[in-house]
């Protein structure tokens, strides 16, 4: 990329950094919390639950092909562990973790919860989930969906605050919101975000960043993106105003 390093007053910086990582870590928690919340949903599951229940209803759900063939849960390398199946760290992460699990039958689950229960009552609530996860039959692709984070989401978590401390052209924080949904486009696209969409793209990023609660930085240091002989310029704000746009 081109253009020179862009400076930011070193104090008011400090300030600003860890009020960005603040929020990035926040929003990671809030992501968490709702994929966790949403799986223990489709499973009538909960931390309570013992494993072969878990294995079970794991085992026997869909695999998520697009999740285990393209680069979005190596995205998430770095930024937060998987909390479940869908958000392993790499593509071969996630298939080993699968095969490991394999694909328990309901009459070898039942056999493992008769022999870890304590007593009839704690085997007979068990096997009454049992019974609903196997009604329900396979978590489908379907219902993953519903928690998995999309690329501009995990594009803007990955990005937003960067190291060093001084990597302002590597931080989205400090980026207007057209300068970040040129930088999305062209690293999603392989092309430059056509003119006529910059407002709306520009907009559409400034939701997600909104809905994730990724707070960005008081002013904005790049203004906006160039592309010129195929390297992306850097354009300052000068007066480092607090203006998205």
């Amino acid at each position: 990329m081109g253009s020179k390093t862009i400076q930011y007053n070193t104090a008011e910086l400090k300030v600003e950094r860890e009020a960005i990582a603040n929020s990035r870590m926040g929003a990671v928690k809030k992501i968490m919390d709702s994929v966790r919340n949403h799986y223990h949903k489709i499973t009538g599951l909960d931390e309570n639950d013992p494993q072969e229940l878990w294995q079970f209803a794991v085992g026997n759900s869909e695999r998520q092909p697009n999740l285990t063939e393209n680069k979005t849960s190596q995205m998430l390398t770095g930024l937060f562990r998987p909390v479940d199946l869908q958000c392993a760290e790499s593509p071969e992460a996630y298939r080993r973790f699968r095969d490991s699990i394999g694909a328990p039958t309901l009459r070898e689950t039942i056999l493992a919860l008769a022999s870890r229960s304590k007593d009839d009552v704690e085997l007979a609530a068990w096997l009454e989930k049992l019974l609903a996860i196997f009604k329900h039959g396979p978590i489908s692709q379907a219902e993953h969906e519903n928690i998995c984070l999309s690329h501009t989401a995990l594009f803007l978590l990955r990005y937003w605050i960067q190291e060093p401390s001084d990597n302002i052209q590597g931080s989205l924080a400090f980026f207007s919101d057209r300068a970040m949904a040129k930088l999305f486009y062209y690293q999603t696209q392989g092309k430059w975000l056509p003119l006529g969409r910059y407002e709306k793209e520009a907009d559409r990023v400034r939701k997600v960043y909104l809905a994730l609660t990724l707070r960005p930085a008081d002013r904005r240091a790049i203004k906006d993106l160039d592309l010129r002989g195929g390297i992306i310029h850097f354009i300052p704000n000068k007066t480092l105003t607090p203006e998205g746009r």
